[in-house]
């Protein structure tokens, strides 16, 4: 039996109230089974629910450059760290490329879509509305990367370059590796009409009819193919474009928000 179909993730709901305030600061958290395992390990998946933003970005919005407020999203990110509880995030530039950046200290927000680092109490965040996110843990090293594959990113193989960038800069071995992919277009409504001028042949394996293909899949080959275990990937299977009451959707909104995939290691005392 192929290892894929018994991975699923599982839903917690996790509330913080902000100091000096009766308002609950409630998000909610999609978290990854396969990596609840690890102590000092904080991961999982925002959804729009909870968070300051009106209508349309109603919720969690996580994503600056949307139309949103930037102080709305401001004090969601904050909203967001605190419940995840590590003492910074460090955000990408997300430009559906195939760099992937190495967290070694605070510094300017880069363009990448890739990040890797052994820092504790650094929250790696990728901010998305239909493309595929991973995360990743090495725990014999110590070691954490976030990743955003958009079709760009997938062409590129942006996944297997940033296990790459963990195996070359830390010396993480990939069958070490433990990996969750969150919530995007699923089959159903992942649609491209230019795909063959789009898409590499071979990922006709991939083509589920009327120009629908299978993104959870080929994310799920590429992690295998660059050497991470399939028992040890976990994909939520969560199309963003069917469930646009809990997750941002691009394809299903037009004008909306992002929500957050993220992971970290915490250093025991996140900051208030």
């Amino acid at each position: 039996m192929d290892p894929r179909n018994n991975r699923k993730a599982g839903i917690e709901e996790s509330s913080r109230t902000k100091p000096g305030s009766r308002e609950p600061e409630s998000c909610r958290i999609l978290s990854f089974e396969i990596l609840s395992r690890f102590p000092g390990l904080v991961q999982g998946v925002f959804s729009r629910r909870g968070g300051v933003s009106p209508e349309p970005y109603a919720g969690l919005n996580l994503g600056y450059g949307t139309g949103d407020a930037p102080d709305n999203v401001t004090k969601n990110l904050a909203i967001a760290r605190r419940t995840a509880g590590v003492d910074r995030w460090f955000l990408l530039e997300q430009v559906h490329g195939d760099d992937v950046v190495v967290v070694e200290e605070e510094k300017d927000i880069p363009q990448a879509d890739g990040a890797v680092t052994g820092l504790r109490g650094t929250g790696l965040l990728i901010r998305q509305a239909d493309c595929a996110s991973v995360i990743l843990y090495d725990p014999v090293k110590n070691v954490i990367g976030a990743v955003h594959s958009g079709w760009r990113g997938s062409v590129e193989n942006i996944v297997g370059k940033t296990v790459d960038k963990m195996r070359t800069v830390f010396g993480c071995l990939p069958r070490d590796l433990w990996a969750g992919q969150g919530p995007s277009l699923g089959p159903c409504c992942a649609e491209y009409r230019d795909h063959r001028t789009m898409f590499p042949s071979f990922w006709d394996r991939y083509h589920v009819g009327d120009r629908r293909f299978d993104f959870w899949s080929l994310v799920e080959d590429q992690l295998s193919q660059a050497g991470v275990p399939l028992a040890r990937i976990e994909s939520c299977r969560i199309c963003t474009r069917c469930r646009t009451g809990d997750f941002y959707s691009y394809r299903g909104e037009g004008v909306t928000g992002r929500f957050g995939t993220f992971i970290g290691m915490t250093d025991g005392n996140p900051s208030p």
